[in-house]
């Protein structure tokens, strides 16, 4: 099926430009509207602010809260196969953290808390598909040690422990804790290359109620996360990123996904007003316990014309491959879009 959209979006923001201490605060509302299909119109929402308190020369204590509605879009697994309506939650978060220096040492720690609220929807029936099953909150805490080898280059160590908590009515919801301990480097070569590469092991452990039917999992392996950027002339930019994460479960019978990935992005400035850019990325998708695996390709193309500092037009396309070792579940989705932007 095709259709066409007509999406809008107003935003705002505002940044505080003290010499010391920092707060901003954003908003953001984006309607989109199908010309044929009408059921899948949708509004989403964010609001959120952060702020940060220097206090003693580079140190500090930060935090941040936010609260938003969103749309899952169908082409995520996520979404029941019988689907008629889109997916929708609404999320609250708030994270703390602080950064303390100590000459060549920098100590990081972060506590993040995040609250999932799905809502029901339609399925190609016209029945209610009731997605309480996927209401959760999720804990997480990280604390990562960082040494100036050079003034360019740093060494760390990192750990992360995260909990998922799924409400305890629910007979879908799996239960799971888990860990990360990585160690890496960051790094900025000769104003040519800069980026940050880690890798090390995880471990998430799936607990499910001898109602929900969900194997009782643990994932296990090695974990990485790096984005690295090349410069090669002052108007090319070259981004390179690979991912390797558990998420929750997206279908029946799995525990969680385990996703291992990466992409590739060039922008580049052909005129002072013009900016283009193209981009590959590709993710595979294991399904802890249900035996299943699913690879996804995206390729895509953009463009920025800027008419004035006030006004600018963007192009867009994208397109999703999806295939997976379960048979009848390969597709494939298109997107072009065009936009006018207007900014003060």
């Amino acid at each position: 099926v095709s259709d066409w959209i007509f999406q809008t979006t107003a935003a705002m923001s505002a940044v505080s430009n003290w010499s010391r201490n920092a707060l901003d605060a954003h908003a953001s509302v984006t309607a989109s509207d199908y010309a044929h299909f009408g059921a899948l119109n949708t509004t989403d929402y964010d609001v959120g602010a952060n702020g940060r308190l220097d206090v003693v020369g580079n140190s500090n204590i930060y935090g941040g809260v936010q609260t938003g509605r969103y749309t899952i879009p169908f082409t995520s697994l996520a979404v029941p196969s019988n689907a008629a309506t889109p997916e929708q939650y609404l999320q609250t978060a708030g994270d703390i953290g602080a950064v303390q220096e100590l000459n060549r040492v920098r100590l990081t720690e972060r506590f993040d808390i995040a609250n999932y609220h799905y809502e029901n929807l339609r399925d190609t029936t016209g029945g209610v598909i009731v997605e309480d099953g996927q209401n959760h909150t999720s804990y997480s805490e990280q604390a990562r040690a960082e040494y100036a080898l050079t003034p360019d280059t740093a060494g760390f160590v990192s750990a992360k422990l995260n909990q998922r908590n799924y409400q305890a009515s629910s007979n879908q919801g799996v239960t799971s804790h888990g860990f990360e301990v990585t160690a890496g480097a960051n790094f900025d070569v000769t104003h040519l290359i800069r980026g940050e590469i880690q890798l090390g092991y995880l471990q998430q452990n799936f607990n499910a109620s001898a109602a929900s039917g969900f194997p009782k999992k643990s994932v296990t392996g090695p974990a990485f996360h790096a984005k690295v950027e090349w410069f090669p002339s002052q108007l090319t930019t070259v981004t390179a990123t690979a991912n390797r994460e558990v998420a929750d479960y997206t279908i029946a019978g799995a525990s969680g996904t385990l996703i291992s990935g990466g992409g590739l992005q060039i922008d580049h400035e052909l005129l002072r007003n013009v900016i283009i850019g193209a981009s590959a990325n590709y993710n595979q998708l294991e399904y802890v316990g249900a035996g299943r695996t699913d690879n996804a390709w995206t390729v895509g193309g953009q463009g920025t014309y800027l008419l004035n500092r006030h006004l600018g037009l963007q192009f867009a396309y994208r397109h999703i491959d999806q295939s997976s070792s379960s048979a009848n579940l390969k597709f494939t989705d298109n997107r072009a879009s065009l936009a006018a932007v207007f900014q003060y």
